[in-house]
C-alpha cells in the first residue's frame, strides 16, 4: 500500500453532505481548507440527493470537484468527513500512522483524529458543529447567506481551532462570492 503524505498525497477525501443551500457554503468551507492545508489530496463531493430543486453547488465546476450521489470503488487510503469538518493543518504523524492501517475511515465517530472547534485539543480536522466562538450552526441553516463575510463578528475568546476556522472563512469569502454564482 502507498503511504500518505503530510501533504495528502495518495490520500483520498470525500466530503459527504446533503443537496441543500447551507451544505454549499459549509462543503466550500471544507474543500477550501483542505485545498489549503492538505493540497494534494484528491477530493470530491459525496452528495446525498433532497428534494431542493435549485442550482447548488456551481463552484465545483470551477475548482475541478467531482460531485456523486453513490460512492465509488475505494481504491487506496480514503477519509470520508462530514461537510461541518474543515482541515486546520497538515496531516500530523497520528493521522499518518492511522491512514496507513485502514483503507476507508468515515469520520463520524472523530477516533480520537478530529476535534470540536471549542476545544484547545490540537488536530488536523475540527467540527463547528457544536459551535465556534459565537457562531451557531443553526442560526445558520435556514439563511440565504453564508456567514464567512462575518468571521471577525464570531470572535469570542476563541482557542487556536476556532481562529483559524475564522482565518479560513476570511480567506474562502471573496472566493466563494465569485464561485458560488457560477
Amino acid at each position: 500500500m502507498t503511504k500518505v503524505t503530510p501533504t495528502g498525497k495518495n490520500l483520498n477525501i470525500f466530503i459527504s453532505c446533503k443537496y441543500e443551500p447551507a451544505a454549499d457554503w459549509m462543503t466550500y468551507a471544507s474543500w477550501y481548507s483542505i485545498f489549503k492545508n492538505i493540497p494534494d489530496a484528491e477530493v470530491a463531493l459525496f452528495v446525498e440527493k433532497t428534494g431542493v430543486t435549485r442550482h447548488l453547488f456551481a463552484w465545483t465546476y470551477q475548482c475541478r470537484l467531482r460531485c456523486r450521489s453513490v460512492l465509488p470503488d475505494i481504491e487506496g487510503p480514503t477519509l470520508i468527513i462530514n461537510d461541518d469538518v474543515m482541515a486546520v493543518r497538515p496531516l500530523d504523524e497520528t493521522w499518518l500512522i492511522k491512514l496507513d492501517e485502514v483503507t476507508i475511515l468515515k469520520l463520524d465517530n472523530f477516533y480520537g483524529l478530529c476535534s470540536e472547534a471549542k476545544s484547545s485539543e490540537v488536530t488536523t480536522f475540527v467540527t463547528y458543529k457544536g459551535g465556534c466562538g459565537n457562531f451557531v450552526l443553526p442560526e445558520w441553516i435556514d439563511k440565504e447567506r453564508c456567514p464567512f463575510a462575518y468571521a471577525q463578528h464570531f470572535l469570542a475568546s476563541d482557542t487556536s481551532n476556532e481562529q483559524r476556522v475564522f482565518d479560513l472563512w476570511e480567506r474562502a469569502n471573496l472566493t466563494y462570492s465569485v464561485l458560488h454564482k457560477g
